[in-house]
């Protein structure tokens, strides 16, 4: 007769309970190295995630610091005499024109650009015509561009000088447009 199963018609059942099966017993060691190599196991995932967030954040700091300082900011100040008429516009140092102001009326002392958002990825050039009464201008000069700068733009339509100066704590107000009829 088979244990644990019901007996065959006919036969009386065995009155004994089935036997209790035991778990083994772990040894002590084992469940400590059992404990170690889960802990070491952790450890090493919790290691590998750690540093990839730590990557992570280093590249992502970057890449902000690289947009942060992906520009620098330009001014020209202007103090032609009375009544002259300019031209300004920043280029590629190509033949690329970026930003243009347009003609404006740059007597007297007044911003002639204020740019905060020049790439820094390349040479750029500003570009200023100096006009006598709106004809075809008198002279061009340029100035290449490298870092934050300001520049003071003097003299009159035929004789004008740029000079680079300290950034001032306030600026002239902006040189009017001129608008053609």
């Amino acid at each position: 007769m088979t244990r644990g199963r019901l007996p065959p018609v006919g036969q009386e059942a065995d009155r004994r309970p089935p036997p209790i099966r035991r778990r083994p017993r772990i040894r002590r060691r084992t469940r400590k190295r059992q404990r170690l190599n889960t802990k070491t196991g952790n450890s090493f995932t919790s290691a590998i995630f750690v540093g990839v967030a730590i990557a992570l954040t280093i590249y992502v700091i970057i890449k902000f610091a690289d947009i942060v300082e992906a520009s620098y900011m330009y001014r020209a100040m202007s103090s032609l005499e009375v009544g002259t008429p300019c031209h300004a516009y920043i280029t590629d140092c190509k033949d690329k024109t970026l930003f243009d102001n347009g003609m404006m009326d740059c007597s007297d002392p007044c911003l002639l650009m204020k740019r905060d958002d020049i790439p820094d990825d390349g040479p750029y050039c500003f570009y200023l015509n100096v006009h006598k009464n709106f004809e075809t201008p008198t002279g061009e000069k340029f100035l290449e561009l490298e870092e934050n700068e300001c520049t003071q733009i003097d003299g009159n339509f035929i004789n004008w000088t740029f000079n680079k100066v300290p950034c001032p704590e306030t600026y002239p107000k902006v040189c009017p447009p001129i608008t053609s009829n």
